[in-house]
Order: structure tokens, then sequence, then C-alpha cells
């Protein structure tokens, strides 16, 4: 990305600070995360906890690294301090005391972390912005609202947006340069009118504006042209091995609520999926491609095969799976929703999943129909995408797309530049994510190998699921139905394309006698 700065940058800046501190998601995903981090780093602080300080500092790093971008502080600089505990757990217990001394300001703090840290990590490139990140992290801890998280290469270059110059002198001075920038921020923020509370608004705010860059220093979004408007408005892109059996449904569903085409990339099934699909492919409404990939998954090959070969089809492609199913809560088409996402390149879905609801055995019941418990978890955030083939670059796996500029959007039109959202949200379109379903067909799925990923066939544990399995399939049945016990909602939104696609189909079946 280009660092040219223009000259109403200052202005831009401002506008979209005020606009990403609207971002409904704000509290939870920018806030709130901040302040679950300040917890955790005081209970690493404090002596007296019962767990040691390799456990306390293991809990931070998985809160630290949870799929989140941009990390707040660098696995790099995580990992510094896992090997310091590892090596020396009491000598970085010693060193961490001086951020429990009340006597002594902020700036004499990390300055006498940074010079404990320089003493066991001699000759480190990066020794400087490693103390400052860390020692912000833990002085961060004891006042959040007044002594900010430093990212550095954020901070560095929105300070360069304002014509400063990098901080020099000792790593307290330094520190204490960067605060001050930080303030002078919030001061600016809070001129303009945005509501910013503290310096963890401030910084969160701050990291946000880097983070969207593109988005707000120039209105060139990188979308080559198109020379006709595309036949369909909107298409769908899946991968399948094997899954005749929900096939028809999943057509139908998407046909109701507004997709016209559907290109279908077969990763060598052996059912009679080509029976299912006959009808649908002599309409024109299904494409099939024989993906006979030597590699599995072969998903990010067949995305970008469907990109590239139906930019001038579609104006949008939503690449899902077969046990995905995409519309609007709201009960308009999906392509009357997208009317409004027109000029972002892209825009991402929430994928909330669905446990077994109970069922031992496969139902006879439409998939829609049979599994209404959503298990309130952190998959909530995952997301697809659904992607304007003109913006598309090449897919970055089954999640995100990379694109010639920006990135894609979530369904309140904030930025996303992972596969999962910060926090997440699912007013306006969502996908209902059917991973598990029975214990029937989830032992059949642990037992097989499917077109996004590969099990090994063990026919004589097909009464239970290993460990291995466990862990490559989220859980079991019995750990499920305990997870719906405790984080099960029930969510019966789809059910009100139930009737009309139980109608489709009786109308398909007669129309093949």
């Amino acid at each position: 990305m280009s660092d040219e700065i223009p000259s109403d940058a200052r202005e831009r800046l401002l506008g979209w600070a005020k606009r990403a501190r609207a971002n409904p998601g704000f509290e939870v995903g920018e806030r709130e995360y901040r302040l679950a981090v300040a917890q955790s780093v005081r209970e690493i602080l404090d002596p007296e906890r019962p767990e040691s300080l390799a456990d306390r500092l293991g809990s931070l790093g998985d809160l630290m690294t949870r799929r989140r971008v941009p990390q707040i502080v660098l696995a790099r600089h995580m990992g510094a301090l896992w090997d310091w505990v590892t090596e020396d757990e009491q000598d970085l217990a010693r060193a961490l005391e001086v951020f429990s001394e009340g006597e002594i300001g902020p700036e004499e703090r990390v300055e006498r972390f940074a010079r404990d840290l320089a003493g066991r990590e001699t000759g480190r490139e990066d020794l400087d912005s490693l103390a400052l990140v860390l020692g912000a992290l833990f002085t961060f801890a004891t006042a959040p609202g007044e002594s900010p998280l430093l990212r550095l290469s954020a901070l560095q270059w929105l300070a360069r947006l304002y014509g400063e110059s990098p901080p020099a002198g000792s790593i307290g001075e330094q520190y204490a340069a960067h605060v001050r920038f930080v303030g002078r921020m919030h001061e600016a923020f809070v001129g303009a009118g945005i509501q910013a509370r503290d310096l963890i608004d401030t910084e969160a705010l701050l990291l946000v504006l880097w983070e969207d860059r593109q988005f707000w220093l120039t209105d060139e979004d990188g979308r080559r042209p198109r020379a006709k408007s595309p036949e369909q408005y909107l298409a769908a892109c899946a991968i399948y091995r094997d899954e005749a059996p929900y096939l028809a449904e999943w057509i139908e569903f998407h046909r109701i609520v507004g997709f016209e085409r559907f290109y279908l990339y077969d990763n060598r099934s052996a059912d009679e999926h080509l029976e299912v699909l006959a009808p649908y492919i002599d309409e024109g409404v299904v494409v099939v491609h024989d993906w006979n990939v030597p590699y599995v998954p072969g998903q990010t090959d067949a995305y970008e095969h469907a990109v590239r070969t139906y930019a001038a089809e579609a104006r949008w492609i939503a690449c899902f799976d077969i046990d995905e199913f995409l519309f609007s809560p709201t009960y308009r088409p999906v392509a009357e929703v997208l009317r409004g996402y027109e000029h972002w390149p892209g825009v991402v879905v929430n994928a909330p999943r669905f446990g077994p609801s109970g069922r031992r055995a496969r139902p006879d019941g439409l998939v829609i129909e049979s599994y209404l418990t959503h298990l309130r978890i952190d998959s909530d955030r995952t997301v697809k995408s659904i992607v304007d083939p003109a913006a598309v670059k090449g897919a970055r796996g089954s999640h995100l797309f990379n694109y010639h500029r920006r990135s894609a959007v979530d369904e309140n039109g904030y930025p996303v530049h992972h596969h999962a959202t910060k926090a997440p949200s699912f007013e306006r379109l969502r996908i209902n994510h059917y991973f598990w379903k029975s214990e029937e067909e989830l032992l059949w799925k642990a037992n097989h190998r499917t077109a996004e990923q590969e099990w090994k066939e063990n026919p004589a544990r097909a009464h239970i699921l290993s460990p291995s399995d466990r862990r490559q399939m989220g859980s079991s049945f019995e750990e499920l139905s305990a997870l719906e016990v405790e984080r099960g909602v029930r969510d019966e939104t789809i059910l009100h394309y139930v009737e009309p696609v139980r109608a489709a189909l009786a109308r398909r079946a007669a129309s093949r006698t």
C-alpha cells in the first residue's frame, strides 16, 4: 500500500474515527476486550494468585491471540515473555514487581523493566520496541484509562501523518513521548465531537484507523471496470463430496432467498449427486465442475477458479459450504440487501453454529427445521464471504479474499481484515452453519473424507470419536449435548423458509414423475 498522505488526511482521519466509534461492536470488540486483557495482566502482576506465573501468562496469551487482527501486542512480544517465564520464572516475577510500586511514575517503571529485559535479551535488534510494548502492557493494566497500550507501527505511522518525528532518548523518554501523542489524539477526538471517554477508547480508535487506512486515505477502491452488466446479480460457489442427500434442499433454499446461479465443484463424489443435480444442470441453474484435485481440501482453488471464470457473469459470488444456509433475518431477498453494499469490494457474513439438538439419528425432515439449537460460542464471530469478482485478487482460504484494494466489510459496513469479526452481528445477513447435525451424521463425517477436510477412515471405531477425531471435529456428541444445555439457545429464525422450501422440493419431485 502506498504511504502517500493526502493534504486532507487529518480531516479524513477524524471522519473515519467518528465512524469507527459509532460501530455497534465497538464496546465488545474494542473496549471490553482491552479491559479483559487488563484484568488478565493484573492477575499476572498479583503475587498472591494461586496459579503459577506460567499458567497466568498462558491464559493471557490465549486471550491476546484469539483470532484477532490487528493484535494489540504482537506474538513475538508475547513469545519473549513466554521464553522468560519458561527459563526463569522467578526472575520474571522479580522484574514485574516494579509495576506494583506506587511511589514511582510510569516512565520509570518502564525504564526499570527495560533494564531487566536487556539483561537477558542482549543483542536483540528489536529490544527497544520489545521493552516499550511489554512495559506499556503492564503499565496499562495498572491504570487502563490513563496509560495506553502501544502498538508502535500504528503510532509511528499516525505520528508521521501529523508531521512528528519518532521519539528519541531513553526507553522511559520514548514511552512518555508515545503516551503524549496518544493524549494529543484524545484531545483531537474529543474536540471533533468523538466519544473518546479515556485512553482506552483513543488507543482502540488509533489502531482501527491504522488498520483501516486504505478506506479513508483515498477514495480509490481498485476495482476493475466491467465491460457490461453481469447476467446474474447473485451466485453461489461451493465445493462438495458425497453430499447428495443435502444438495436439493440447499439449492432450493438459496433460490428462494435470491440466488440465481450455483457454481458447484465436485471433489470426487461417489454417491448419486449427479442424479440430484441433473434437472438443475439442464435448466442452467447449476454448473458443475469435476474438481478432481489430488489433494484435500481443494476449496481455495475452487473459489479462485469461480471468481476468475465467472467474473463477467455475476455481480456477487458468495463462497460457502453445503452445510451453510445464507439468508437475511429481515426476510428480504439477499440480493436486495446487497444493493446497499455495492460500494464495497466484498461483504462478510457471520456464521453461527448449530448443534445436534439432541438428535441421535438423522431426521427425516429438512436440515433447516431439524436443528434449532444455536450454540453461543466463539464461532459466532467466524465469517464467510460474498465478493465482487471485479475487486478480488485471490482467496485467502475458505473464509476471506484478498482484494485489489481495501477489504470486505461486515453487515454494518465496517472493515473486516480477518476470518472472524471482533464481535458477531447477524441482523441483516447471517449464515446458519449446521456443521455437526445428528450423532449419526457426525460419526459419518468423522469417518469419511469430505471436500473441506480429510478424515481418516476407521471402521473399527465407528461407534465413537477418538481424541484425534474430537480435536478435528470440535466435539463428540456427548460434549455437544452438554454444550447445548450450557450455551445453547433455541433459534427459529430460519423456520420462515421451511414451507417454501418444502413446497419447492415437492414441485421438483412432481415434475420428475
